[in-house]
């Protein structure tokens, strides 16, 4: 939740001041879970994913958790994006030029 947060107040900062920015957030481990469409976890998480999402934020869903999780591409909430490893999408993103910031 931290990360969705932390996403929310740069949001918030940079908007309105007409910066551009790229925000995408990439779910793995038991963070999958918070990504349900139909879980309790997801229900604190819902106004968040809808402000973020309206925003433009980006948001990627480990596959390889997913799975360990019994968790299918069903049973997320919509608009998000399965990928086959998040730690391969992390990178990817960081060879792009993207920064890598950790809530843990």
């Amino acid at each position: 939740k931290e990360s969705l947060i932390n996403a929310a107040y740069t949001v918030k900062y940079l908007k309105p001041r007409g910066i551009p920015y790229h925000i995408q957030i990439v779910l793995y481990g038991k963070a999958v879970l918070s990504a349900m469409s139909f879980s309790e976890v997801y229900s604190g998480y819902a106004p968040l994913f809808d402000s973020l999402q309206e925003a433009g934020v980006e948001f990627r869903v480990c596959h390889n958790s997913m799975r360990m999780l019994k968790v299918s591409a069903d049973d997320l909430y919509p608009d998000m994006e399965v990928v086959p490893a998040g730690i391969l999408q992390l990178i990817k993103m960081q060879m792009q030029g993207y920064s890598y910031i950790s809530n843990r």
